[in-house]
């Protein structure tokens, strides 16, 4: 464990609706690693990932997120660091050109607003034309939408990354476009939760979380 690891998690418990998901489960996210929460569903892949961002209390253990450890008086600075898919985009957004511009709308964002030749550049390389900004929301895809807020979040240009299940809508062609963008060119953090082989296959450690879940 470096001490500049991204995510630093220790011995963590954690209760969620009920039950037991974690008792005693630790796990790294190295600076510019790229780790991948593997498992079925309902193993708690994405409560972890919530955990990160500081919307779920845990019970004991500790957690470090970019050397500081994850409490109120930390989740702003945190949150602000950190570029976040989640895997169902419901936002009260019309457009795709909104849905990609609209994390560099915050204050802290607006200076990283790319050009246009970098938005397309970026777009291209997930396979989608740029004419797509010009799109309703409703004429898209779903995988079209999480390629668009992907390429958003890549171009935030954060130490970290987080991406719930970003392959779960797509076809092998644009899985093998996302990975090569995002494990190949992109040199921050990135934790992700996938049970897509090409993905886990490209991923520098992989946390099955099956064996970790409690199941009590």
């Amino acid at each position: 464990m470096g001490m500049s690891d991204t995510i630093e998690i220790n011995d963590l418990s954690l209760h969620f609706d009920g039950k037991w998901l974690y008792d005693g489960f630790s796990m790294h996210v190295g600076k510019g690693e790229k780790v991948t929460l593997a498992g079925e569903s309902g193993t708690g892949k994405t409560t972890l990932v919530h955990l990160v961002l500081g919307f779920i209390p845990f019970v004991s253990g500790s957690v470090k997120v970019l050397d500081r450890p994850l409490h109120c008086e930390n989740i702003e600075y945190i949150r602000s660091q950190i570029a976040f898919v989640p895997q169902e985009l419901h936002l009260p957004l019309q457009t795709a050109r909104e849905l990609f511009y609209m994390p560099f709308s915050f204050r802290q964002n607006r200076q990283h607003r790319p050009g246009r030749p970098t938005v397309e550049r970026t777009l291209d390389a997930l396979g989608l034309p740029a004419a797509i900004l010009e799109k309703n929301l409703d004429e898209i895809s779903g995988g079209q939408k999480q390629r668009i807020a992907i390429a958003s979040a890549l171009l935030l240009d954060k130490p970290l990354m987080i991406l719930d299940e970003p392959t779960a809508s797509l076809d092998s062609k644009s899985i093998g476009r996302l990975v090569s963008l995002v494990f190949g060119e992109n040199g921050g953090s990135v934790l992700s939760t996938s049970h897509n082989q090409s993905w886990t296959d490209h991923s520098d450690r992989i946390y099955n979380l099956d064996e970790h879940a409690t199941n009590t």
